[in-house]
């Protein structure tokens, strides 16, 4: 469980995050904001190789989910500073990219999108998965 006042996302801009594991999906757990966001990553496996990938992620406030990506969270409302809501929802989007089945993955390079500044379109990751 994360401590109140931590992230609860990266905004991704290229990092590499350490992981382990063998399957066919990559799955990740999105959002956008600033408008909707398309990225490049990289899968580096174990034996050296690597796979490129690509994400497009509507931007949080709503918007059409790309073909083959859905809707995995919808919030009622939104928490903003000074502990008010606002009632319109928020919505996390998943994406499933294929992996090498027969290879372990070692680190996915995050797409290098936006470092966050002003209104520039933000990935936001919030989870990855190997299965």
């Amino acid at each position: 469980m994360r401590s109140r006042g931590t992230a609860d996302n990266t905004v991704a801009e290229g990092q590499h995050i350490t992981m382990s594991g063998s399957g066919s999906t990559l799955g990740m757990l999105l959002g956008a904001t600033y408008g909707p966001v398309t990225g490049t990553g990289t899968i580096l496996y174990t034996d050296g190789s690597t796979a490129s990938f690509t994400v497009t992620v509507p931007d949080w406030w709503g918007g059409s989910t790309p073909a083959g990506d859905q809707v995995a969270v919808t919030a009622a409302y939104q928490n903003r500073q000074g502990n008010t809501q606002y009632q319109h929802p928020a919505y996390l989007y998943s994406t499933a990219i294929a992996l090498d089945p027969g290879k372990t993955v070692a680190q996915v390079i995050l797409p290098a999108v936006s470092a966050g500044i002003g209104t520039t379109p933000v990935l936001h990751v919030f989870a990855l998965s190997v299965s």
